[in-house]
């Protein structure tokens, strides 16, 4: 990043690639040590960017139009899609590449990324449970030791199951099964004892379709006995891959169109459905 102009709430970023790089374009449309720079210089829009020690990690692109070939130096205009002046857990941006003459190179919609508060100084830390935390109390990074494979024999297995002509349900474990049996009686456990769908006092009322069928929806994807209204989807297991599904679903069902980063802020059910709900007279107005 060569030069970085920053205004109120949009950016524009000066990219070039280094001389003793040039022949990688001969084999990359799209740079990615280009766009990486154009696309993590939105950055410096996030509050307190410079003198924090927060990592922000990119999780999703709503949209990405390529009209022409990344060259070895273009513009980066950055727009914030919320207000400066407030931390928040996912930022957003639209960003447009274009080169010296201003032809349009690339257009992105909606590049979204997620803080992780203070990452560095977590890390160093004494966490006596063996786990770093983030912002919001979820359990990022696991730092004890963990027993696993070797590569060669999750190669050979992989190449063993893809080789079956019957294949069935595939269960991968790095520690004797026989230690694992006793998850069987905890509670919540997907093999445990049944436990009701959505539990008193947090049950969803009759008239509730909304809660009912994105319960049943995180039952399903999360592989747990229980969701309750309340509980967080990270908590129980949650990640981005199902977020996607999650919200793939949402759209096919309410007819309502929401980029999955929403659910880092409406963790749980009654704040997803209440979210749902806002937005579909928004839908039928349009």
């Amino acid at each position: 990043m060569r030069r970085l102009h920053i205004g109120n709430g949009e950016a524009l970023a000066e990219v070039t690639l280094e001389e003793q790089f040039l022949a990688d374009l001969s084999s990359y449309l799209i740079h990615p040590a280009l766009l990486d720079v154009a696309t993590g210089a939105a950055f410096y829009l996030t509050e307190d960017y410079e003198h924090s020690n927060d990592l922000f990690l990119p999780i999703a692109y709503k949209r990405m139009r390529l009209y022409h070939s990344l060259p070895a130096r273009f513009f980066s205009h950055i727009r914030a899609r919320l207000p400066n002046g407030s931390r928040k857990e996912v930022e957003t941006f639209d960003i447009t590449l274009f080169d010296a003459d201003g032809k349009v190179l690339a257009e992105i919609e909606r590049f979204s990324a997620r803080r992780m508060a203070n990452l560095p100084t977590a890390l160093s830390a004494d966490d006596s449970a063996g786990m770093i935390s983030g912002s919001s109390g979820e359990q990022l990074i696991e730092t004890g030791e963990r027993a696993g494979i070797d590569p060669q024999t999750g190669a050979r297995e992989f190449v063993r199951i893809l080789s079956d002509r019957t294949p069935r349900s595939v269960i991968a474990v790095s520690e004797p099964l026989g230690e694992l049996q006793t998850d069987e009686a905890r509670p919540g456990h997907p093999t445990g004892p049944e436990q009701p769908a959505l539990a008193s006092p947090d049950a969803a009322a009759a008239g509730d379709a909304v809660e009912e069928t994105l319960a049943r929806w995180w039952r399903e994807m999360l592989g747990v006995a229980r969701a309750g209204l309340d509980d967080d989807f990270f908590d129980l297991g949650g990640h981005s891959l199902i977020a996607v599904r999650l919200f793939a679903k949402v759209r096919k069902t309410f007819g309502v169109d929401l980029d999955f980063v929403v659910l880092f802020e409406a963790r749980s059910i009654r704040k997803l459905a209440d979210l749902i709900r806002r937005a579909q007279p928004q839908q039928e107005g349009v």
